[in-house]
């Protein structure tokens, strides 16, 4: 499934099981054909918003407590720009059972991972998790589709059934800097493309920042996406 695509259905869908049903398409593309989505509260209690891992890994975990252990939970709230399970099970730190955990999910068809957080309003936070039967690492590329993925699963998820805000538009000058981005230009690059300092593309991006209510690039162009604001 095209990014574009991904974007245009799930701006349309109507329910949080539809939405994890087009992420679920999107990441299978990608060679994940396993997702999982925990609210984790911050007690650290776990509540399972989505999943299609393998029933019978699911049914070992629950059995096993495994929630009460699994090590991805544990670390991957400290980790802002996400979590690779194969480093994770290189991590000397691990008890016994966290390893045996880890290997068991292998067994499963769980080989390949990625879990990223995703915040939200309230404290809530998100654990998003791609997986795969593959063992191979995980490539910069592939990381930043699901990256993206992610975030306009999140934006879309926060804002089902409500109005998408219409104050602060963006100038025609912060769209053209915002396609460049999405194009993966850096600043200095966007400022010669456009005949301006790196400074100045620099300010239109923290305004940007400002008028969408966001904190990365990526949000930035995700939202911008969203709204209408720009074309992909």
């Amino acid at each position: 499934m095209k990014l574009s695509r991904y974007i245009k259905e799930s701006q349309q869908a109507e329910t949080p099981r539809e939405l994890f049903k087009l992420l679920c398409e999107a990441a299978h593309d990608l060679g994940f054909p396993y997702l999982a989505c925990v609210i984790l509260s911050e007690t650290g209690k776990t509540q399972t918003y989505g999943v299609s891992y393998p029933q019978d890994w699911i049914n070992h975990y629950l059995a096993r407590n495994y929630q009460n252990i699994d090590p991805v939970l544990q670390y991957c709230p400290r980790c802002p720009l996400g979590l690779e399970w194969k480093k994770l099970r290189n991590d000397d730190t691990l008890t016994a059972p966290q390893k045996q955990l880890m290997q068991e999910a292998e067994q499963f068809g769980l080989e390949r991972g990625l879990t990223l957080p995703l915040f939200g309003p309230y404290g809530r936070l998100i654990l998003l998790s791609f997986a795969g039967p593959e063992k191979r690492a995980i490539r910069k590329t592939i990381y930043n589709r699901l990256m993206l993925l992610a975030l306009q699963f999140h934006i879309c998820l926060m804002t089902l059934n409500t109005v998408p805000p219409s104050s602060s538009p963006l100038t025609p000058r912060e769209i053209d800097c915002l396609k460049w981005v999405a194009q993966g230009k850096s600043s200095w690059e966007i400022g010669k493309i456009l005949g301006i300092s790196e400074h100045t593309v620099n300010g239109y991006i923290r305004d940007i920042y400002q008028k969408l209510d966001v904190s990365t690039r990526a949000m930035a162009v995700m939202t911008a996406l969203r709204r209408g604001l720009m074309t992909p």
